[in-house]
């Protein structure tokens, strides 16, 4: 028996996923959390123009009594209003389709600069909050355009050495870019023990969410 919960939050997911995650591993009557994340276009059908990547990715959690490592300073941060954020609508009357199976995603010209300026703005005031050598500090971003990432890296000090940028081998993974950037530099031993991971997500809303893992 499993106990599992949906979480929808878009590219913030993962984050809030991890925050759940660490509420029931602390209680210590859970010793393993899986978070699972995937995004493809609706209709399971290849579409030029949907704007992420087909991936699925899953993250194993496990119980650990050394509060030096692991996930801590959860942070969520939403704009006061959503005049430069993505919606979406159901249009009854214009879909030859039946309209239920239908979304129509407006995207504001706007949206890819603001949500920078915005999440740069959080990360800044984040990051001074917390008592941390950020010499030894890595980003892993969410992946919203061509150099995101190191974008938001220099904003707050970072060098490219200190951030992995997947946009241009899967463009925006969009829920499950935090999965794949971390998987990333895994696999390029990108990560050293003693080393602090800035997880930034950020999406529509406006939305930007921040934790710090402890290698």
């Amino acid at each position: 028996a499993a106990f599992s919960v949906d979480l929808l939050n878009g590219a913030c997911g993962l984050l809030n996923g991890l925050q759940v995650a660490d509420s029931l591993l602390t209680t210590k009557q859970y010793k393993y959390a899986l978070i699972v994340s995937g995004d493809a276009h609706p209709s399971n059908k290849e579409n030029a123009a949907f704007p992420y990547s087909w991936v699925g990715a899953a993250i194993l959690l496990e119980y650990s009594d050394n509060e030096q490592v692991g996930f801590s300073n959860f942070s969520f941060n939403t704009s006061a209003t959503a005049d430069h954020s993505v919606s979406s609508y159901i249009d009854f009357n214009g879909n030859d389709e039946p309209a239920r199976e239908r979304l129509t995603v407006t995207v504001p010209a706007t949206y890819e600069k603001e949500l920078f300026e915005f999440t740069k703005t959080s990360l800044g005031n984040y990051l001074s909050s917390l008592t941390i050598d950020s010499s030894n500090l890595k980003l892993v971003s969410s992946q919203v355009h061509d150099g995101f990432g190191p974008q938001l890296a220099d904003s707050v000090g970072l060098t490219n050495h200190q951030v992995i940028d997947a946009y241009k081998d899967y463009g925006d993974a969009h829920t499950s870019a935090l999965s794949l950037v971390y998987h990333m530099g895994s696999e390029r031993q990108f990560y050293k023990p003693g080393d602090k991971l800035l997880f930034a997500a950020a999406g529509a809303g406006l939305s930007a969410a921040f934790a710090i893992y402890s290698v």
